[in-house]
């Protein structure tokens, strides 16, 4: 008889302690379970450390997000110098300065993209943005031509994906493209965690999305009482798309870019100090 598998998926946790311990009471309907995947962004928040040491006894398979190669270079000194001293990059400088040994040697040995190969069963690539750049957005409902461009790259006929917060999964002939979404703040109108069960029944995989609620509360509190919120106008923008389900990310860093433009800074690779504060205290915000 062939194996049966069934694996947990997640991406983009950023530190969200409750939406992840939400996700995990919900799997609980699910055991046994083969595995644990997950495409990058662990970290970000408070919670990083707790997520980090429960995936670490969990053994899951995990490939580095943006997040991870932005704190694992300002923890191993190779980051630019805007990044060490610009008010912009003191989320990412936050972020190392919070993760223990323990914690920074795991992230160290996990790879780039991870490979899942089960016996008897079919492979799965695990990236953050694709497999050809960790920053790179796919999201089939925008560019459908780019994820069957990046589906070419790779052999595996599985690939999960991250980075986008959006929950999708696409067949293209025999192959399988899946997002499980975000467990913080997903960017397709859900207010809640999201996450994916990959499941092996003797000849392919499926995938079924799931959503499950957590403690809005809980989490505003996470971040208040551990002074993550004052850390980075970015954290607020975080606390921000918790609650609307939307990307005010994107929207911060489009005024962060005309602020620039109109003070003649736009073409450097970061913004600067003054430009930074001006936009927050510019923004919109809907959450005080």
């Amino acid at each position: 008889m062939p194996p049966i598998y069934r694996l947990a998926v997640m991406a983009d946790i950023h530190g969200n302690l409750p939406g992840f311990a939400a996700v995990m009471a919900d799997l609980q309907q699910y055991q046994p379970l083969d595995g644990f995947l997950v495409a990058g962004d662990i970290i970000g928040g408070p919670g990083q450390e707790a997520i980090l040491r429960r995936l670490m006894a969990l053994h899951a398979v995990v490939a580095h997000g943006n997040g991870e190669v932005g704190a694992l270079r300002v923890a191993d000194g190779s980051a630019s110098a805007y990044v060490i001293t610009t008010r912009q990059f003191s989320l990412v400088r936050w972020v190392a300065e919070h993760l223990s040994p323990q914690a920074l040697a795991f992230l160290r040995s996990q790879p780039a993209q991870a490979v899942v190969n089960l016996p008897g069963a079919q492979a799965v690539r695990v990236v953050h943005g694709s497999p050809r750049s960790v920053d790179e957005l796919v999201n089939p409902l925008l560019s459908p031509g780019l994820l069957a461009e990046v589906m070419q790259l790779v052999a595996e006929p599985v690939v999960v994906f991250g980075h986008t917060h959006w929950p999708f999964q696409v067949r293209l002939g025999d192959r399988l493209a899946l997002n499980p979404g975000a467990v913080c703040f997903p960017e397709d109108g859900y207010i809640g965690a999201e996450y994916a069960l990959l499941e092996w029944d003797g000849e392919q995989w499926t995938a079924q999305l799931h959503r499950v609620p957590f403690s809005l509360d809980e989490f505003r509190r996470s971040y208040v009482e551990s002074g993550f919120l004052v850390v980075n106008p970015l954290c607020r923008i975080y606390l921000e798309d918790v609650y609307s389900g939307k990307d005010t990310l994107h929207d911060f860093f489009a005024l962060c870019q005309r602020l620039a433009d109109l003070a003649g800074c736009g073409d450097l690779p970061y913004f600067p100090d003054e430009i930074w504060q001006q936009a927050a205290d510019t923004f919109p915000w809907d959450n005080p």
